[in-house]
């Protein structure tokens, strides 16, 4: 029987801490391959998500960072910054 297999987590730089936006704004960066939407709350929180909207992948980045969410910047649509899941009512 295979023994058990085990994450692999490993840190990957996106953007330098000079590039880092103000509160309430996102930037875009680039790791492993990946385009990453970097935001930070109004608090200063940093969060990573993916840096593509469904439903026609425009960039998350662009959107407007308020109350724990990231709004898309062409429909609206609110994502919560700590699950990445769409924030209904929130």
């Amino acid at each position: 029987m295979a023994g058990t297999i085990k994450p692999k987590l490993q840190y990957v730089p996106c953007v330098s801490t000079d590039d880092l936006p103000g509160p309430g704004k996102a930037t875009s960066g680039v790791a492993g391959g990946l385009a990453i939407c970097i935001a930070v709350a109004e608090n200063g929180s940093l969060f990573a998500l993916g840096d593509k909207c469904p439903p026609i992948n425009q960039p998350l980045s662009f959107g407007k960072v308020s109350n724990g969410c990231i709004a898309d910047p062409v429909l609206g649509t609110r994502f919560n910054l700590k699950t990445g899941q769409v924030a209904e009512g929130e």
